[in-house]
């Protein structure tokens, strides 16, 4: 008898291979990424030696590989017992209850892993991501610093290291530590890129770090289609959009309008989600909205490239780029012959797989395409949808509920903590110093946030009470509470996007400072499209007096507030439908030209007629 070992079209005998030979040449395929082969091999070994760890852990790592998180449970708990000291076991259970999205039984085997193996920096890098997806920004700064202590040759864990502080604002060595790490970004190591923005990092400097993650993407996989390779010209233009957020995210809240306007005379719009099911409202209204769902996040890159690339989707819009949790690598096998970035990462990809970045004129004026791998399609309004259906922000929350003193000017800072640095506290401060009576409201979550920000406050010696620290809220309640703050200011260099949109529906107005890259322009493009020129700063000394004054001189500000709510009313900004028109006159282009056989280019919409 014989069998033929797909992938390597190799006829191996069983009677001529011996027990150790079989296993050398399952190892072999496995190494290979023929998972096919190996697991006939591995199951015939399992079969002559029901106890063989090695079979057990390799069939349960191929079972891991391709998503089979029940088998490779199952395969693990098998080796544990007949082998209970081995590190792969524990291995594989974490990487299985992470698949399953059993965090927290995840991170107990990860601590429980990491106590009998002090030394593994494997248990200890999986911790982190186990802990910064159970929102435990303390206990990943903690383990970071650990494993910056086993590898300390190696760069990752100290770049990580540096992000995971800033999420507690924990910004001691801030400088040295910005240094370093745009030191090994010219020196040519993959910086992630949302770090490379975060640190200020010029346009330059951003588009290297997407291209060497980008090239790292593409050394791993091959293309199943090309940007010319249309095979379809009849019928309604197939549109997909990927992404791991349509749950009760500031991103399906954005685009749930946009596709329930799409034309579905011109377009069939199918979802493709790789995220969490929370059963939460706006999941079940963006899902109603889609002709169809299709859950890929049980599949590997690879498999959900072919399931889409089967459904022959023409444009593939992806909401997600390098944020937390994103899958590019599902783009990078090229399973649409037009492939677009939007919405959810401020910046290029840098990739030869995504054709487009959708833009405006704010968020990438001309003479900015160099800095981006993608063309350039800029929408004639500003770039961010905008749900009009959503429900409105006049909730009167009592200040004092909110530990906010009743009659004192409130300037409210809600920012992700990372986006913040020490610069721009300093900033704010010296707005607090010149408006007498005055509050700074700023997003704390979690007690080392809570306490990193309460020493700041106390070395550059605010009163008692100057700055309030706010927990962080289920999006409801956080969205009622906005209309305790008095006027909003904006960060650099990553800014606010759906926070100034929040902030406006609530009737509040936002300050901001253009920044010099998109990820610092998204209140600039907002505000701009919408008429508020004099709410956009150039410089942050400009920025600084315009918060006094706003702040001091009540009757500015209160004819700005009046502005707010006909701007939102008569503005195609906060239109779901009419960002559809636009976005679908750029789709019917960019499809159009594939048809002709011809590569992307960049190009400016006119407004909708």
């Amino acid at each position: 008898m014989s069998l033929r070992v797909l992938g390597e079209s190799t006829l191996i005998s069983d009677s001529s291979l011996r027990h150790s030979h079989k296993i050398e040449a399952a190892l072999k395929l496995f190494n290979h990424r023929d998972f096919v082969g190996s697991k006939f091999l591995f199951e015939e070994i399992l079969g002559d030696d029901a106890s063989s760890w090695r079979a057990l852990a390799s069939l349960a790592y191929i079972a891991l590989e391709t998503r089979r998180f029940d088998e490779a449970m199952s395969f693990a708990e098998r080796g544990m017992c007949s082998n209970p000291g081995l590190e792969a076991f524990y291995d594989i259970k974490i990487g299985a209850l992470r698949g399953l999205g059993e965090m927290q039984s995840a991170r107990e085997i990860a601590l429980e892993a990491i106590e009998r193996f002090p030394d593994n920096a494997g248990f200890h890098i999986a911790l982190v991501d186990i802990s910064r997806r159970l929102g435990r920004p303390g206990e990943v700064v903690r383990v970071l610093s650990r494993l910056v202590d086993i590898l300390p040759h190696r760069p990752e864990p100290r770049v990580d290291l540096v992000f995971a502080k800033r999420q507690i604002f924990d910004w001691r060595k801030f400088e040295d530590d910005r240094r370093a790490l745009l030191q090994l970004l010219d020196d040519g190591y993959e910086l992630p890129a949302l770090t490379a923005m975060m640190l200020g990092a010029s346009p330059e400097q951003q588009l290297y770090a997407a291209r060497n993650k980008a090239r790292s993407l593409e050394a791993t996989v091959g293309c199943l289609q090309s940007p010319t390779s249309f095979g379809r010209s009849e019928g309604r233009i197939r549109l997909g959009y990927i992404s791991g957020d349509l749950h009760d995210h500031p991103t399906a809240r954005l685009i749930v309008e946009l596709i329930e306007a799409h034309d579905r005379e011109k377009f069939s719009v199918t979802a493709f989600t790789y995220g969490p099911d929370d059963d939460s409202e706006i999941r079940r209204r963006l899902f109603e909205a889609f002709d169809e769902v299709v859950e890929v996040g049980h599949l590997s890159d690879a498999q959900a490239a072919a399931l889409i690339a089967a459904q022959e989707i023409d444009i593939l819009v992806d909401l997600k780029g390098y944020t937390l949790g994103a899958r590019p690598g599902i783009l990078a096998h090229r399973p649409a012959s037009i492939q677009i970035n939007y919405l959810g990462f401020p910046g290029t990809m840098g990739a030869s797989f995504i054709d487009y970045l959708i833009a405006d004129r704010h968020t990438c004026p001309p003479g900015e395409e160099v800095f981006a791998a993608e063309q350039i399609v800029r929408l004639p309004n500003c770039f961010q949808p905008n749900d009009s259906q959503a429900p409105s922000i006049n909730a009167h929350v009592n200040r004092a509920a909110m530990g906010l003193p009743e009659d004192a000017f409130v300037f409210g800072a809600f920012h992700s903590p990372y986006k913040v640095s020490p610069e721009w506290f300093d900033i704010w401060a010296q707005i607090l110093d010149r408006v007498p009576h005055s509050v700074l409201w700023m997003l704390a979550p979690g007690p080392e946030a809570r306490a990193n920000l309460a020493r700041e406050i106390r070395s550059r010696g605010f009163a008692q009470g100057r700055v309030v620290m706010a927990p962080r809220l289920p999006a409801d309640l956080h969205l009622s509470r906005l209309s305790c703050i008095d006027l909003n200011l904006d960060v650099l260099p990553v800014g606010a996007f759906t926070t100034v949109s929040d902030s406006l529906r609530a009737g509040v107005p936002m300050l901001t400072l253009t920044g010099r890259c998109a990820a610092g322009r998204g209140a600039t493009s907002v505000l701009r499209s919408l008429g508020f020129e004099d709410l956009i700063t150039s410089s942050p000394q400009a920025y600084v007096d315009t918060a006094v004054r706003l702040a001091l001189g009540q009757a500015e500000l209160l004819t700005i507030r009046e502005r707010i709510a006909a701007a939102i009313a008569n503005s195609p900004v906060f239109s779901g439908h009419a960002i559809a028109r636009d976005l679908e006159a750029g789709y019917v282009r960019m499809h159009s030209r594939a048809l002709s056989g011809l590569e992307p280019e960049s190009f400016d919409l006119p407004p909708s007629a």
